[in-house]
C-alpha cells in the first residue's frame, strides 16, 4: 500500500514525509528509486523502519540492523511491505496449537511428541537423539511463549565408565534465543552432559532454557551396559494428553473437560475442576465394544436344541436361549418335554447354542422330571468333553435308584412320556 513519496536527506539518513504513520519495524518497500538511493534501495526489497518521528524515520536491511547510509540524497514511493509480526507474537500466536498446561496465559506444556519409536536410545556406550517434535518452554518471562523445536538424528558417545561408582547423564534440548536471553544466538541445539560418579548419582542440573530429553544411566565399569533412565514427557496439541505415569500429569493450566490417557493403568481421565476422575478404561472397552461378529456382546437370544441318542423318543418342546456377556463368555439354558417315549441305550446328548472351548472339561447343572424309575425328580450334571467337538453336550449323567454310584448317564430308555429335562450354565466359545 502506497504510504507516498519521500525525500531522502544525505546527511542524516533520513526519509521525510509528512505525517507518514509509520511505527518502528514496519516493513516497507520503495519504488521509483532516484538520486543517491540508486543502487542503495533495491526496488521492492524489504526494509525495517527505525527511529521514526511524526515526519521522518530511518531504515535498515534487518531488525537492528545497520542504517542504510546515504551520501547523496534522493528520493522514492514508499510503500507498506503487508503485516509484520515480532517473533514472539508468532510463539504466542502458535500456544493456540499446543497443549495449554501451563500456568502462563501464553505458556504451553513442554514435552515430547509420542512417537512409536523412543526420543533416545542407547547402544553400547552410543547415545541416539531420533528425530523428533518439541515444544521447549524456557519461561524467560511469563509472556515470552514456547518454542517449536525439530531435533535431527544425532549421536554421540557416552563419556568412559567410572572404576567404582556409577552416574547419571543427561541430555537436553536448549534453545537459545537473543531477544530473549542475550545469548547472540538463534538456535536449538542437543546438549550431553556428564553427570559425577558417586554410589548413589543425581543427574545433572538441569540447563537454562531447556527442556530434558532424558537420563542415562552409567554403571560402574560400564556393566551392564548403559540405559536409558527416564524420558522428557510428551506433549502436543489440545485434546487428550497422553502420559506414562502419575507423575506426569500436568499440574498448572488445568481446565475442566481436560482429559488425559494414563499409560500404566490404560485409564482414561477428565479433570472435573477439583481432580483427575477416571471415566474410561481398556477393560471397559474390551468388555462393552469388545470384538466384532460373533464374538460381540449380545442380548438374550433364543436357539433350539437338539436332542439326540433318545432312540423313538418325540418332543412336544425344545427351546432354549443365551447371552454373551463377555468375550467369548455364554450364558444359556436349554429345556426340552418328551412326547413319545424314547428307547435303547445310547447316551442322549444335547446341543448347546455355538461351539464350546474343550481345553477343559465343563459341567453344567442339570435338573430332570418324570424320569422313569425311582422316584419322578432327578438332578444331574451335563458334561463337555475334551474329546467331544463343536457345540454338542457329551454326556446327561443323572442320579439313579441304586444307592451306589448314583449318577449313570442318561440313555434313551430313561426318556419317559412327559419327562422334562433343563439344563443351564456358562461356557467359553471355541
Amino acid at each position: 500500500m502506497l504510504v507516498g513519496s519521500v525525500t531522502i536527506i544525505a546527511g542524516d539518513d533520513t526519509f521525510t514525509l509528512a505525517a507518514h504513520g509509520l511505527t518502528d519495524g514496519t516493513l516497507v518497500e520503495f519504488r521509483n528509486v532516484t538520486g543517491g538511493a540508486v543502487g542503495l534501495l533495491e526496488d521492492e526489497a524489504e526494509y525495517y523502519v527505525r527511529n521514526a518521528t511524526t515526519d521522518d524515520f530511518q531504515v535498515s536491511g534487518s531488525p537492528g540492523g545497520a542504517l542504510i547510509d546515504f551520501v547523496l540524497g534522493g528520493a522514492a514511493d514508499v510503500y507498506t511491505s503487508g503485516p509484520s509480526y515480532a517473533a514472539v507474537d508468532l510463539r504466542r500466536f502458535d500456544t493456540f496449537t499446543l497443549h495449554p498446561a501451563s500456568v502462563d496465559r501464553f505458556g504451553a506444556r513442554e514435552g515430547v511428541r509420542p512417537h512409536s519409536t523412543a526420543a533416545v536410545t542407547v547402544s553400547g556406550t552410543t547415545y541416539t537423539v531420533n528425530e523428533s517434535l518439541l515444544t521447549v518452554y524456557p519461561r524467560e518471562t511469563s509472556t515470552s511463549a514456547p518454542y517449536r523445536v525439530a531435533v535431527e538424528s544425532t549421536s554421540g558417545s557416552l563419556n568412559a565408565a567410572d572404576g567404582s561408582n556409577p552416574r547419571i547423564d543427561a541430555l537436553d534440548v536448549q534453545v537459545q534465543d537473543d531477544d530473549e536471553d542475550g545469548s547472540g544466538q538463534r538456535r536449538a541445539r542437543v546438549v550431553y552432559t556428564a553427570g559425577a560418579p558417586a554410589s548413589s548419582p543425581s543427574a545433572p542440573a538441569a540447563l537454562d532454557n531447556a527442556f530434558r530429553l532424558a537420563t542415562i544411566t552409567v554403571p560402574a565399569g560400564g556393566s551392564p551396559v548403559p540405559s536409558v533412565t527416564t524420558e522428557g514427557q510428551f506433549s502436543h496439541g489440545p485434546g487428550v494428553l497422553p502420559v506414562r505415569v502419575t507423575a506426569e500429569r500436568p499440574a498448572a493450566g488445568l481446565f475442566e473437560g481436560m482429559y488425559i490417557d494414563q499409560r500404566d493403568t490404560d485409564l482414561l481421565y477428565r479433570w472435573t475442576g477439583s481432580a483427575w476422575a477416571p471415566v474410561a478404561s481398556k477393560i471397559a472397552y474390551d468388555y462393552v465394544t469388545l470384538l466384532t461378529g460373533d464374538t460381540a456382546v449380545t442380548d438374550w437370544t433364543t436357539y433350539t436344541p437338539t436332542v439326540s441318542g433318545g432312540g423313538s423318543a418325540t418332543f412336544s418342546t425344545r427351546t432354549g436361549s443365551y447371552i454373551r456377556t463377555a468375550p467369548k463368555t455364554i450364558e444359556f439354558v436349554a429345556y426340552f418335554v418328551v412326547a413319545i417315549a424314547g428307547s435303547g441305550t445310547d447316551s442322549v446328548q444335547v446341543t448347546t447354542p455355538t461351539s464350546i472351548n474343550r481345553t477343559t472339561r465343563w459341567a453344567f447343572s442339570m435338573h430332570a422330571d418324570s424320569i422313569p424309575g425311582a422316584g419322578t425328580l432327578r438332578n444331574g450334571m451335563a458334561v463337555v468333553f475334551q474329546g467331544g467337538s463343536g457345540n454338542l453336550i457329551d454326556r446327561l449323567r443323572i442320579e439313579n435308584a441304586s444307592g451306589v454310584n448314583s449318577d449313570s448317564n442318561m440313555t434313551g430308555a430313561d426318556l419317559g412320556a412327559g419327562a422334562t429335562v433343563v439344563i443351564n450354565g456358562t461356557y467359553r466359545e471355541a
